[in-house]
């Protein structure tokens, strides 16, 4: 009895493991009967969805509930006759262009279950007049509303903290938007052709990076921007948020400000200092157009910690020629048009820093001021008045230019100081700003070395000669070196300190938090505030083996320089033997699919030609690529795997379904280290012919590794692990795969797996890839079809074709998987 129930359990299960397309209700769906899940996906037929849609949480069918968790790509697509849509409290995804073009949907409601919302989900949804996005989505990603012409308003919530391109674009009445707590990242025009808008709230104490064409030029002058009370002097001073002309605080009193570095001021003197630069001067006014102001503004956020000292004296740094330069003046005022606080002469000038010791030094009165020099430039000059440098960060205040008209902010080096003396400033006020962890080990092996680097400023009266740190990691004092020594560590600028950190032997294997807090300068113990600098450090022990390097190469269609980085990836691989090479295209190419606009769309790409190696380091290449493909492989690949990637399947000729499976084991570190992961399976196809500036035929470019779908889920399926153990059961039609002539090469495909961390829609560097492995469509045996089909053979087959076992009684004795029983599938 018992074994005739074994059999019976084998024969129905494989009808519960794959996905069916059925219409419940009026709607279609894509049922996953593995995990008892629907997909609301776009009608079958002539028939339109259309009215008012209420998706339910849960469908029947044929007996089974399957929970309703996602609304697939292009569901609804054009749907012009939708009027309303609700949507049930169990989705948890909305994929791309989910809702283009429903032009009478008036209003959504996006609930907080949902996770993710793609690409142009709701672009040219015409009617839409009021909008909500879900409380746990993390980006914005591009155009998801452009062309909404109707919309009114948007608030953009706490948990997003990317917004795409073209997100609001064309939304000619939009008169509102707020940004919420966390935004960190932005791409450029979110806001093109934003006519309307009036108000823009921000509800944030600092501003986040944009960039210039982020809202429209024109509505720099038109719209008001509301900040946080006492934070108006950092947006004015920031590049692009500055170019506001009408800039208001309100309280808010939900948003925290940052804490000052001067809240513990325990010594003499103090030298106030930016980083900052200009490499061009400008004209003021009534002034001649050789006539130049530059300064910088000193808040109140930080002059109010050190009220009644003195300022004594000012420094100002020049570069190259000067000869030219006269009517020099350096000055303090309570504007950018005034000099009403200090103003002297400078006598003579030299390369470097000048300094200028006041005749009547100016008393702090904990109001912002501004300090900066004045002089009139000859035309034969072309000066570069300070240093210059593009890669230095913009400080809170910055430099300021009175350029043309207008004032303007930007970045560079170290362009005004300011000597304080007095009784209330430190001898030493170190600021730590950020620990940066390994920039490519994510672990690290107990008993090898790494290298962080410790990031911080010196406002204090005193140069840091030497210095002691306290590094630790799970209760454990470390042992470092510093990789090299400054001479001196002064109060000019961001100092990164290089420090190589060494793991001790017989560390447990697990996660950690690594923390540096100072411990002496110059010989004498740090007093300070010691808030500890941390960053994640994993340890593991056990040696395991990589199968092979995930190399995803950025490239367009129009970069002339991708043809010569394709060859050189393609040589590479060749070469190695280890390289799972995709390519991601820029948009606009015939055989652009969902897998690459959404990794667009979510990752950060410097230019084309770009490429990542397994999704943790990325660089612009060109100029690079031989220390990529070379010393960064290498290092990629020593990178331990924890779980390997093995394929088992066929593809069927006749139905043109590819039958695939994937598994694989864990290494004994996995659990205490990684924990879990996701599986991402994709099609690959060489050798599609385009398009390709650059190329010598650019109209017959064989484009390599192009992205032709996503077997699994965009970014992954979750493994489940049965012991030690994973497997993953997919089918998929390529019926319907489009390139320029509407075919496809089944003898050019590969498929390509690797397990990587989840992907939040937060952090890219979280999802670096655990191992990856690929094989080529032929590879993958078709013995299959040479199996005897009887139904009354009993005899075991594998998907390669290889009997396993004479009998199916002798299934009791197989690992799990899928085998072929009676030219029936079996699951075990």
């Amino acid at each position: 009895m018992k074994k005739h129930f074994f059999i019976w359990i084998l024969m129905i299960l494989p009808l519960a493991l794959y996905a069916e397309e059925v219409e419940i209700g009026g709607l279609w769906y894509n049922l996953d009967a593995t995990a008892n899940t629907a997909e609301v996906i776009q009608w079958k037929g002539d028939q339109m969805y259309e009215g008012d849609i209420a998706i339910p949480e849960t469908v029947a069918y044929k007996d089974v509930a399957y929970d309703v968790t996602s609304i697939g790509v292009f569901a609804f697509w054009n749907c012009s006759k939708l009027t309303s849509v609700s949507f049930p409290n169990s989705l948890k995804k909305i994929d791309n262009h989910a809702f283009f073009g429903c032009a009478a949907l008036s209003s959504i409601t996006i609930p907080d279950n949902v996770t993710y919302v793609g690409g142009y989900v709701f672009q040219e949804c015409s009617s839409l007049i009021s909008a909500v996005i879900s409380s746990h989505v993390k980006a914005i990603n591009s155009n998801l509303f452009a062309d909404c012409t109707s919309l009114k308003s948007i608030i953009i919530p706490d948990s997003v903290d990317y917004i795409g391109a073209y997100v609001f674009q064309n939304c000619t009445s939009l008169s509102s938007v707020t940004f919420r707590s966390n935004i960190t990242t932005s791409s450029g025009e979110v806001f093109n052709g934003c006519s309307a808008l009036k108000e823009i709230i921000m509800r944030q104490a600092s501003p986040f990076d944009i960039y210039e064409n982020f809202f429209d030029d024109s509505t720099y002058q038109s719209a008001t921007l509301h900040v946080p009370t006492g934070r108006k002097i950092f947006f004015q001073d920031h590049l692009v948020w500055g170019k506001f002309a009408s800039i208001v605080e309100e309280d808010m009193p939900d948003v925290e400000n940052p804490s000052s570095p001067f809240d513990d001021l325990n010594s003499r003197r103090l030298i106030l200092s930016y980083t900052d630069g200009l490499y061009e001067g400008g004209s003021s006014g009534g002034l001649s157009p050789d006539d130049v102001i530059q300064l910088v503004s000193f808040p109140k956020e930080r002059m109010g910690r050190i009220k009644g000292n003195k300022i004594t004296r000012i420094r100002f740094n020049m570069w190259e020629r000067f000869s030219h330069l006269s009517d020099v003046k350096v000055f303090i005022g309570t504007s950018k048009d005034k000099y009403d606080l200090a103003c002297q002469s400078v006598a003579d000038l030299h390369e470097g820093w000048n300094e200028v010791t006041l005749d009547k030094p100016y008393t702090i009165t904990g109001d912002n001021i501004f300090v900066g020099v004045s002089y009139h430039m000859s035309e034969e000059d072309g000066l570069y008045p300070v240093k210059w440098d593009p890669y230095a960060g913009l400080e809170e205040g910055g430099y300021i230019l009175f350029r043309e008209g207008k004032w303007s902010t930007g970045e560079g080096t170290w362009f005004i100081q300011c000597l304080v003396e007095g009784d209330n400033v430190p001898k030493y006020d170190v600021h730590f700003e950020e620990l940066v962890g390994p920039v490519y080990k994510k672990v690290i092996k107990a008993g090898e070395s790494c290298n962080i680097s410790l990031r911080l400023r010196n406002w204090g009266s005193m140069p840091i000669y030497n210095y002691e740190m306290r590094v630790q990691m799970g209760g454990m004092g470390l042992e470092y070196s510093p990789l090299y020594h400054y001479a001196k560590i002064n109060g000019v600028g961001q100092w990164d300190i290089p420090l190589r950190v060494t793991i001790p032997e017989g560390t447990p294997v697990g996660c950690y938090e690594l923390s540096v807090v100072p411990k002496s300068f110059n010989g004498e113990e740090y007093k300070g505030e010691a808030v500890p600098m941390k960053t994640p450090m994993k340890v593991y022990e056990h040696d395991m083996g990589r199968q092979k390097v995930l190399v995803q190469v950025y490239t367009g269609y129009w970069c002339g320089y991708c043809p010569e980085f394709d060859q050189l990836v393609e040589e590479k691989k060749q070469e190695r033997g280890d390289l799972a090479v995709v390519s991601i295209h820029s948009r606009g190419t015939y055989w652009m699919c969902p897998a690459s606009e959404s990794y667009l769309s979510m990752m950060y790409v410097d230019g084309f030609p770009n490429v990542d190696l397994n999704r943790c380091v990325e660089k612009t290449p060109y100029n690079n690529r031989n220390h990529i493909m070379n010393e960064d492989v290498d290092e990629a690949k020593a990178q331990p795997a924890f779980a390997n990637v093995n394929f088992t399947g066929y593809y069927d000729e006749e139905s043109h379904v590819l039958n695939l499976t994937v598994s694989g084991e864990r290494n004994e570190d996995f659990l205490p280290v990684e924990q879990w992961t996701n599986l991402t399976v994709l099609l690959v196809e060489d050798d599609i012919i385009g398009y390709q500036n650059g190329a010598e035929d650019p109209e017959n470019y064989h484009h390599p590794a192009v992205i032709r779908t996503n077997i699994s889920e965009i970014w992954g399926d979750r493994v489940e692990w049965n012991g030690d153990r994973y497997e993953k059961h997919y089918s998929l039609s390529l019926d319907g795969l489009t390139t320029i002539d509407g075919a496809y090469n089944v003898d050019n495909m590969r498929v390509v797996a690797f397990l990587s961390k989840p992907f939040t829609g937060s952090n890219y560097e979280d999802i670096y890839v655990v191992n990856c492995n690929e094989i080529s469509l032929k590879d993958l045996t078709t013995g299959i079809r040479e199996v005897n089909l009887d139904p009354t053979q009993k005899k075991v087959y594998d998907l390669n074709g290889r009997m396993v076992s004479p009998k199916a009684e002798n299934l009791d004795g197989l690992s799990r998987g899928v085998y072929i029983v009676g030219g029936k599938k079996i699951v075990k």
